[in-house]
């Protein structure tokens, strides 16, 4: 699933709970370390920053978490976040990291199919992966 595709869920989402989106929250300007560095650092610096942060690749949580810590930030207490993939980091990461699992095997497995699929037959497909919320520490922040 493409980042946009991402976004347009999560707009949806808000969507169907009634929630109207702040426009200065939402940050989809690229998904590498310093631009998660960076945005976070622009999110904290707001007179209300954000209780909660859902970081939409790999890298960019990695550049969250250096923006959290140094700025004395606690995940799990003054911050719920919640990142893509299961990774060694999100598990092993104090407290571990609330994650949207996908199996990446299995992504790459299904990938390296359709591929020789379209080369010997052509056309297009759209494969839809299952994918799992695997709720841990880093998420359970307590109420205002």
């Amino acid at each position: 699933m493409s980042a946009q595709q991402r976004l347009a869920g999560f707009y949806a989402a808000l969507e169907d709970a009634g929630i109207a989106p702040e426009p200065g929250l939402i940050r989809a300007v690229g998904m590498e370390e310093e631009v998660g560095y960076r945005e976070a650092r622009a999110l904290f610096s707001r007179p209300d920053p954000p209780r909660a942060l859902i970081a939409g690749g790999n890298l960019v949580l990695i550049g969250i978490l250096r923006a959290v810590q140094e700025l004395g930030i606690v995940i799990g207490r003054d911050l719920a976040l919640i990142g893509c993939d299961d990774t060694d980091l999100t598990r092993i990461y104090h407290p571990p990291i609330t994650v949207i699992h996908r199996d990446l095997a299995q992504m790459g497995a299904m990938a390296a199919r359709v591929l020789v699929d379209t080369m010997q037959k052509g056309g297009r497909q759209v494969v839809q992966l299952p994918t799992q919320l695997v709720i841990r520490a880093s998420s359970l922040v307590p109420g205002p």
